[in-house]
């Protein structure tokens, strides 16, 4: 059920920043390899953080479904944390 709800309140947050984006007058840059492997490095981080926090901090015996569950929504809201990130870098 909370998994439910966290893949629901990601995809509005990235529905909501999606719709202040405006299209207009995009440019496109280009990512040198250390930004890349940074940018990945935190999303991957926190999906491994996710899963641990899940294994420890739930009473459930089903780890199979933790095992499958969890890092999917670790890794939506990894990406969405290390876009965060490197978009707040970028224009500050």
């Amino acid at each position: 059920m909370f998994s439910i709800i966290g893949l629901a309140v990601e995809f509005i947050v990235m529905i909501y920043m999606l719709k202040k984006v405006q299209p207009s007058g995009i440019r496109i840059r280009s990512a040198s390899i250390k930004q890349k492997i940074r940018y990945w490095a935190i999303a991957f981080s926190v999906m491994i953080i996710t899963v641990l926090l899940k294994l420890t901090l739930t009473s459930s015996n089903n780890y199979i479904g933790i095992l499958v569950v969890a890092p999917i929504s670790g890794m939506f809201m990894g990406i969405l944390i290390s876009s965060c990130l490197f978009n707040k870098n970028s224009y500050s």
